[in-house]
């Protein structure tokens, strides 16, 4: 999601912040604001004007969790698995994680290398810090989730977009993507 000037110039004035002042790294003065809830907010006023509106700014599922997944949570606090756990995850669940591609796609992986992360928006920000080198690409795609120029930006490397248009069924291109792909790709988010 590209912004237009005057909104990131309204969002900085929220934040109190100058993107001119020194001590904002240049990385930090690269990243865009992340405008979702701003958006979301306006879609709720459009639904109160009784606008039918299809939520897709937050990322959150329009669905609620299925039961077994609240008895499990509830389950756990009450058993009071409620502190903090190894950097990486359980090592238990890295091994059921591991388990499953092995039943579901027979695939063979190692639980000590699986990386259980409290959602996807963490996971991606250790994965560029992984990847990147300055000026490295991330082939995403547009439309995309409004952070993922940012995961990017912030370790110097550059977001390349490719297309998923609504006319397709926002199916991606294989070809298209391979176009873009260089020496410089480090990854393509699918």
């Amino acid at each position: 999601m590209r912004l237009i000037p005057e909104r990131t110039a309204r969002a900085n004035e929220r934040l109190n912040m100058n993107p001119d002042d020194p001590r904002i790294s240049t990385s930090a003065r690269q990243v865009q604001p992340f405008l979702a809830m701003e958006i979301f907010e306006r879609s709720q006023e459009l639904e109160r004007q009784g606008i039918n509106v299809v939520h897709l700014e937050v990322g959150e599922p329009d669905f609620s969790v299925p039961a077994c997944v609240d008895r499990a949570i509830s389950k756990a606090v009450e058993g009071g698995h409620t502190h903090y756990t190894h950097s990486l995850g359980r090592y238990d669940l890295r091994e059921e994680i591991a388990s499953y591609y092995k039943r579901r796609y027979e695939v063979n992986i190692d639980p000590g290398r699986v990386l259980v992360t409290g959602g996807t928006s963490g996971a991606l920000v250790l994965l560029m810090a992984l990847l990147l080198e300055p000026g490295d690409e991330i082939l995403l795609p547009n439309p995309g989730y409004a952070c993922y120029d940012n995961f990017v930006l912030t370790f110097h490397g550059k977001p390349t977009g490719y297309e998923v248009p609504a006319s397709t069924g926002f199916r991606y291109d294989p070809e298209l993507i391979g176009k873009l792909v260089n020496k410089r790709s480090k990854g393509i988010l699918i």
